[in-house]
C-alpha cells in the first residue's frame, strides 16, 4: 500500500511541476511549531479527483482523496485534522523512513547532476545511523595511558555517545576490539565484564591489530538506537 501511494504522490508532484498545472498546488498556514516556526500545508490535485494534502511538517501526508467506483472519494490516509496532533509525536503519513538518520549526520544528494553536502548535526559528528542502526568506532584520546586506562576511557567515551544517539548500554549489538596486544585481553576481560549490563551481553570478538604509535586499544560499535533518533 505505501508503494502504491508514493506512485500517486510522483504522479500528483510531475502534474504540478508543468506550469500548465501549476494551478493544481495550493498552500496554507497550518499553525506553528513550538519554537514558533510556521507550518503550511500543500494541497495537490490531480486532473480526475485526485488530491493529496502534504504539510511541511515532517513531510507527512495528512490526507490522501482517491476517486471510487461510488462516484464519490475516499481518504485513503490515516491523519489528523490539526498541525498541534502531529507534534505529540505522530507518524502517520509520514513519507520520510527511517533510513534519513544517515543523511542527518552529513550525507549528500545530487540534483540536475550538481552534489549538495548537507550539514551535519554536529560538524564533529563521528557515527553514521542508518536503518535504526548506528556504528562508530571508539579509540582513547589519551595515547600516553597504559593499557587498562585507555580500555577504560575508551569504555567511558562509548558510554558518552550511547544518549547522544538514543541508544544505550542495552542495546550494544555488537563490539570489535582491536588489540594492539592479545597478552592484554585479561585486562580487557576484566573492565569488560564489570562495563557490561547483566542479561544484555553484545556479540564480541578481539582481534590483534597495529594500531600504531602507543594506541593499545580500538572498539568497532554497533548499537540499536530509538526510532526517534535519526529517523
Amino acid at each position: 500500500m505505501q508503494g502504491f501511494k508514493t506512485a500517486l504522490l510522483l504522479a500528483l508532484f510531475w502534474a504540478a511541476a508543468s506550469s500548465a498545472q501549476a494551478a493544481n498546488v495550493s498552500s496554507a498556514d497550518w499553525g506553528a511549531t513550538a519554537d514558533g516556526r510556521k507550518i503550511q500545508l500543500f494541497t495537490l490535485t490531480g486532473p480526475k479527483g485526485l488530491e493529496a494534502r502534504i504539510t511541511n511538517y515532517g513531510g507527512m501526508i495528512v490526507s490522501l482523496m482517491v476517486p471510487n467506483k461510488q462516484g464519490t472519494r475516499t481518504d485513503t490516509e490515516l491523519g489528523f485534522d490539526d498541525a498541534a496532533s502531529y507534534q505529540k509525536g505522530s507518524v502517520f503519513g509520514a513519507v520520510i523512513g527511517r533510513y534519513v538518520g544517515r543523511v542527518s549526520h552529513g550525507g549528500s544528494v545530487t540534483i540536475g547532476g550538481k552534489t549538495h553536502q548537507l550539514e551535519k548535526s554536529s560538524p564533529d559528528a563521528k557515527f553514521v545511523i542508518h536503518g535504526g542502526t548506528a556504528f562508530w568506532v571508539e579509540v582513547a584520546k589519551d595515547t600516553t595511558l597504559d593499557t587498562d586506562g585507555q580500555i577504560s576511557q575508551v569504555l567511558a567515551q562509548i558510554d558518552t555517545t550511547l544518549p547522544a544517539i538514543g541508544s544505550d548500554r542495552t542495546k550494544i549489538l555488537q563490539v570489535i576490539i582491536h588489540l594492539a596486544d592479545l597478552s592484554d585481553g585479561g585486562t580487557l576481560d576484566r573492565l569488560w565484564d564489570a562495563w557490561v549490563p547483566k542479561g544484555h551481553p553484545p556479540v564480541r570478538a578481539r582481534v590483534q591489530s597495529g594500531l600504531g604509535g602507543n594506541c593499545r586499544v580500538e572498539m568497532v560499535v554497533t548499537a540499536a538506537v530509538d526510532a526517534e533518533s535519526g529517523s
